[in-house]
C-alpha cells in the first residue's frame, strides 16, 4: 500500500469550531480499553480528532459529552453516538503537547 505524505499542518492553541464528520470504536483484542475516536472537521477542512473511553455513566468522559449535546444519562438506558453526535456542529480547545496537538476532550461542546 502506497500512502501519500500530506503538507504538516500547525493547529493553533485555543478555541476552534467544526463539524463531528466521523465516529470510530475502537475494541479490544488490539487494544487495553475500548475507545471511540470522534472526528471533527474545521472550516479549513482539517479534521481534528479526539478519544474517549467507550464507557458511559453521568461522570465518564463520553458521558458528559454526550450530556453536554443534549442526553440524560441513566443507568441502564442505551445510547449511540453516532445518532446523538454526528453532523452537529461544535467547539473545542486544542493545546499543544512537545511537537503534538491535542483536543482537550472536556472542551467539546455544541454551538447550536
Amino acid at each position: 500500500m502506497d500512502i501519500v505524505a500530506q503538507k504538516e499542518k500547525k493547529v493553533d492553541d485555543g478555541v476552534h469550531n467544526g463539524v463531528i464528520r466521523t465516529i470510530r470504536y475502537r475494541e479490544k483484542p488490539d487494544f487495553k480499553f475500548d475507545y471511540t475516536d470522534i472526528s471533527i472537521e474545521m472550516a479549513d477542512g482539517f479534521i481534528a480528532k479526539v478519544s474517549y473511553p467507550t464507557f458511559i455513566n453521568p461522570s465518564s468522559k463520553l458521558g458528559l459529552l454526550l450530556e453536554r449535546f443534549g442526553c440524560t444519562i441513566t443507568e441502564g438506558q442505551s445510547f449511540d453516538p453516532e445518532k446523538i453526535l454526528l453532523e452537529k456542529k461544535c467547539q473545542f480547545q486544542t493545546t499543544t503537547e512537545g511537537k503534538y496537538y491535542k483536543v482537550l476532550t472536556d472542551s467539546v461542546k455544541p454551538t447550536e
